[in-house]
């Protein structure tokens, strides 16, 4: 039975989450105080629970640069599993239908007029 190979986790800086995010989310920590709530599902966070700093106009939308807050990890993740999914989804079938389109069009030809 062949296992499947895992694909290679990309690090933070090839995501988008280089110094700048590493060090805005430092700041964020050392302004946290515990019972602060999570702007995702409105419950209490606490520092012994693992938090992440979540952009507000989320990364899919093209919110890199942009505001951020600190989350539940799991809060996070999920929104962004939620929203990056269909948005994966569309851009595939964008992409299929294009390459219908190609398909279905006749070359033109490579001679000039001139």
């Amino acid at each position: 039975m062949m296992v499947p190979m895992a694909r290679p986790r990309r690090s933070a800086a090839d995501r988008g989450l280089g110094s700048m995010h590493r060090a805005d989310r430092r700041r964020k920590l050392a302004a946290f105080r515990d019972g602060d709530r999570c702007w995702r599902c409105g419950r209490p966070m606490y520092g012994w629970q693992q938090l992440d700093l979540d952009h507000v106009t989320d990364r899919v939308f093209g919110g890199a640069g942009g505001p951020t807050r600190l989350a539940h990890r799991s809060c996070n993740r999920r929104a962004g599993a939620a929203l990056s999914t269909p948005v994966r989804l569309a851009r595939l079938a964008l992409a299929a239908r294009l390459r219908k389109v190609d398909a279905s069009t006749p070359p033109v030809p490579l001679t000039r007029r001139w």
